[in-house]
């Protein structure tokens, strides 16, 4: 009746290669003294890999590897365009930007209903889509608004590097944390400005200018703002707001070729090892419960499967509060899915997640929350600050059904049943 797999998350070819592109024109021109300074976030980092052995960890573990031989081989790095560019080429970087979206979509598809209904059109919205003269329009995670924020932040990192070579300083932390979060939100503006234009040009995602204008709003409301912001940053800025290239070394270990080798080896032997290591895991624990009308298999990794003939349940443990969710989002779509429409709904005054999905001709209505047993909410941030300062324990709850008119029946026979999270 359905199919369901876990769709494993990468980072975009062509982001990676932008990141390195962008890292290696942005690196100061001017080389400075080796520097060992890195030496205990190492150990720290690869400490950290070997308790918790997660795939991001390890990324950041080789990264920062990588990072502390050039800085004790050649010359001190600008950390900051490092983990800028690390973050957003990391294979986390894409899930992040999909699934924390959520509310950010709806809330630019409201603004962009409001703006239209101002301007004399009648549109009607309903979650992330707009309807104008029976034509739908979509804000989803890949509208080139929110699809362009990483490289949006490559650029940031490109100007502001490519300022600091002409005036030999870079910018201050607090003044490039600034433009990082200005970066955020013109993406934002633009993303708006380009619902509105598709909506009122009338360009479905078919039509060829579809991407074309998205290309255009983030070209017009984030790049060439933001050309502007940094050059004017730069011209703005005196000496004190400025930091200059060319730092002082930090700490040092005698240049001695053999010392360094030894140390080289071994810090590149341990890593390997934690990296390649397989972990051990425990057994996975699953949400308990007892639903009456339903058949139960256990799946991997603390996955439960509720199925009868109209509605199928998946409750999904959720070990630690840093832990990917398995985000219905994601893993439909890796099941082949689509997701057309998604919207904000209320379940016996519970807000979670609604969404239609579609392959080729067959059509799928899902929602999801998750649920510490007594605490139902959709907030990615809510449930997990419960689990990180009061040591609760969630599971996220995603109900299926082929007809529409059957999903809010299961919705609430979950609510009303007692599922405990382990």
């Amino acid at each position: 009746m359905y199919a369901y797999a876990p769709m494993p998350i990468f980072s975009e070819p062509i982001t990676a290669m932008a990141g390195v592109a962008v890292l290696l024109t942005s690196l100061p021109r001017r080389r400075n003294l080796p520097t060992w300074r890195l030496t205990l976030a190492v150990i720290l980092m690869a400490a950290w890999a070997f308790v918790v052995p997660m795939r991001t960890i390890k990324y950041f573990l080789v990264l920062t590897t990588l990072l502390w031989l050039i800085e004790s081989s050649f010359s001190r790095q600008p950390l900051w365009l490092w983990g800028v560019i690390g973050v957003v080429v990391s294979p986390l970087f894409q899930y992040l930007s999909e699934v924390f979206s959520f509310p950010i979509r709806l809330q630019i598809s409201e603004w962009a209903g409001w703006v239209l209904m101002h301007i004399g059109y009648s549109v009607q919205v309903s979650g992330n889509v707009l309807t104008l003269h029976d034509a739908n329009f979509n804000v989803d995670a890949a509208c080139m608004g929110l699809h362009l924020l990483g490289f949006s932040y490559l650029a940031a990192v490109f100007l502001i590097g490519q300022s600091a070579k002409k005036t030999g300083r870079f910018l201050s932390i607090g003044w490039i944390s600034t433009v990082f979060v200005l970066v955020f939100g013109l993406n934002v503006t633009a993303n708006l400005m380009r619902i509105i234009l598709l909506v009122v040009g009338g360009w479905p995602a078919a039509h060829p200018l579809h991407e074309l204008a998205g290309l255009v709003c983030v070209l017009v409301y984030v790049w060439l703002p933001l050309g502007m912001v940094v050059k004017y940053l730069n011209k703005s800025q005196n000496q004190d707001g400025l930091k200059v290239n060319n730092v002082s070394n930090g700490f040092k270990i005698k240049d001695l070729s053999c010392t360094k080798s030894v140390l080289y080896v071994l810090g590149v032997g341990i890593v390997a090892f934690i990296c390649v290591k397989k972990s051990t895991d425990s057994e996975p624990t699953y949400p308990v419960t007892s639903v009456e009308g339903y058949e139960q298999t256990l799946l991997s990794k603390g996955i439960k499967q509720l199925k009868n003939a109209n509605s199928l349940i998946y409750l999904k443990n959720i070990p630690t509060f840093y832990s990917v969710e398995h985000s219905p989002y994601v893993c439909w779509q890796g099941s082949g899915y689509e997701f057309k429409a998604i919207s904000e709904i209320q379940v016996q005054g519970k807000r979670m997640y609604k969404a239609k999905m579609t392959q080729g001709t067959h059509c799928l209505y899902t929602a999801w929350w998750f649920s510490d047993g007594h605490l139902q909410t959709n907030s990615q941030l809510d449930f997990r600050w419960q689990m990180m300062w009061e040591k609760k324990h969630f599971h996220l709850v995603n109900v299926t059904v082929s007809r529409e008119e059957d999903l809010e029946c299961s919705i609430k026979q979950m609510l009303n049943t007692s599922v405990s999270s382990i």
